[in-house]
C-alpha cells in the first residue's frame, strides 16, 4: 500500500500531471533504431545516420502544418549544414486503408514537404519514441545516436531558440574530422 501512494504522488508531480510540457527535457538513452522510407521510397535507418546530428520531427496528418513550420524554420537556419540530418517522421495510422500508398506517396512527390518526410505506415517508430498526436514530438539525436533533447512542442520563437540552443551544442566542431567522432554501440 505505501509503494502504491509513493506512486500516485510522483505521478501527481510529474510535468504530465501540472500540463507542463517536458521542453527540453534530457534522457541521454540510446534513440530507437528505425528504418523508414520516404515518398520516393528510398530507405532510411538511423544506424547509417551515426555521426551526425539527427532532428526527428514526429506528427500524424492532423499537425502536419505545425511539423512542417518547425521544419522550415531549422532548414532556413541549418539547411546547409551538412552535420545536420533533418526528417519529418509522419505517423501514417491514421490514413484510411482505403487509400492507396501510391496515391499517398505521388502526393507527396508533388506537394514536397520542407524535410525529407519518413513514413511510418504502421506506427512502429511512434510508439518506440512514445509520441502523442496532439503536437510535433521532437527529437534531438547525437553523433552517437543518444537522445539529447525531447520536445513536444508547437513551434513559438523561444522554443525555437532552446531547441537552436540545444543543436548548437552537439553539432560536432567543423574543424573536426567527422571519422574522430565515433558511434558507441
Amino acid at each position: 500500500m505505501q509503494r502504491f501512494i509513493i506512486l500516485v504522488l510522483v505521478m501527481l508531480m510529474s510535468p504530465y500531471a501540472t500540463g507542463e510540457e517536458p521542453i527540453g527535457l534530457k534522457s541521454d538513452s540510446k534513440a530507437p533504431p528505425f528504418e523508414l522510407k520516404d515518398a520516393e521510397e528510398k530507405v532510411y535507418q538511423l544506424e547509417q545516420l551515426k555521426g551526425k546530428v539527427v532532428l526527428l520531427i514526429m506528427g500524424n496528418r492532423k499537425i502536419r502544418k505545425d511539423d512542417d513550420l518547425w521544419a522550415e524554420r531549422i532548414q532556413k537556419i541549418y539547411g546547409k549544414d551538412k552535420r545536420l540530418e533533418l526528417f519529418i517522421v509522419a505517423d501514417m495510422r491514421s490514413v484510411p486503408r482505403f487509400i492507396p500508398r501510391s496515391l499517398i506517396r505521388s502526393q507527396l512527390r508533388r506537394n514536397k514537404p520542407p524535410a525529407r518526410l519518413l513514413l511510418d505506415w504502421g506506427g512502429k517508430v511512434h510508439q518506440a519514441y512514445h509520441t502523442k498526436p496532439d503536437k510535433p514530438n521532437l527529437f534531438l539525436i547525437d553523433p552517437r545516436g543518444k537522445v539529447v533533447v525531447f520536445m513536444r512542442a508547437k513551434h513559438t520563437e523561444e522554443a525555437e531558440a532552446k531547441l537552436r540552443k540545444h543543436i548548437d551544442s552537439v553539432l560536432p566542431d567543423p574543424s573536426i574530422d567527422e571519422d574522430t567522432v565515433k558511434p558507441e554501440g
